[in-house]
């Protein structure tokens, strides 16, 4: 939490605000509507990383553009 008894102004107040704002923002929206925003993000983070479903078959690279550089092969 911020120290209320410093005086802090200007930009130096605004991330003691933004975590005011977000801690009161959690409180109203839990006592509103019931829904504890903090427990169903750990819930959500505790659930791990997206697997990415493995390929069905062995994966071919795409064909090969053909070179468009001329080399001299005269010497």
């Amino acid at each position: 939490m911020c120290n209320l008894t410093a005086s802090v102004h200007g930009a130096g107040q605004l991330p003691c605000t933004v975590a005011d704002n977000v801690a009161q923002g959690m409180e109203l929206l839990s006592s509103t509507t019931g829904v504890d925003l903090a427990q169903l993000l750990q819930g959500i983070a505790g659930r791990g990383t997206a697997k990415i479903p493995e390929q069905v078959g062995p994966s071919t690279p795409a064909p090969a553009e053909p070179s468009r550089i001329k080399v001299d092969t005269t010497e």
